[in-house]
């Protein structure tokens, strides 16, 4: 799979909420996320627990080549508490824990982009979007979600070219990208 990702670090959410509801864009619900990353070669490796019940195995790399953030993606639904266990024990055996992130995610859903609005521990507030990009309309892909960054005003804010272990690993090394 393949998303279109904007990520800007916010003092709030209470103008995002605003436009949000103007617009009548559809919420989803609140989402407590635990990610397990793991060390890799290359791209990103981790686990999500969310809601303390729901677990998935994530992989993706990503293109930082442009405003628009490009995220090619796997999601694998993880059933089973002990399966669960038995893997993310093997997988910090093999790779070892890079970092834990822990947020929570308030999410709505507009057409085929998730908007989320993110308390990231350690890290602070942040909207991101997520529109999926299929094959045969990546132009229209990419209107909605800069129509999408307009409507939320998010190019008032500079963009985050990175995903939260990234700001989490450069905080533990004393760099500020914030």
């Amino acid at each position: 799979m393949k998303n279109i990702e904007s990520k800007v670090k916010v003092d709030g959410f209470s103008a995002t909420f605003k436009y949000l509801k103007i617009a009548g864009i559809r919420y989803k619900g609140i989402l407590r996320q635990k990610d397990t990353y793991f060390n890799t070669l290359t791209g990103y490796l981790k686990h999500r627990k969310i809601n303390g019940k729901e677990n998935q195995l994530i992989c993706y790399e990503r293109d930082y080549s442009d405003v628009r953030n490009i995220s090619y993606y796997k999601i694998i639904k993880v059933p089973g508490i002990n399966f669960c266990k038995e893997l993310c024990d093997t997988l910090k055996k093999t790779y070892h824990t890079k970092a834990v992130i822990l947020k929570t995610r308030r999410l709505w859903i507009y057409k085929n982009t998730r908007i989320h609005l993110d308390k990231v521990k350690d890290l602070g507030l942040f909207v991101e979007l997520e529109t999926v990009e299929g094959k045969n309309n990546k132009r229209s892909s990419q209107k909605e979600h800069d129509n999408l960054r307009k409507l939320l005003h998010l190019d008032r804010y500079e963009n985050i070219q990175c995903s939260y272990l990234d700001l989490v690993v450069n905080r533990m090394k004393g760099a500020h990208y914030l």
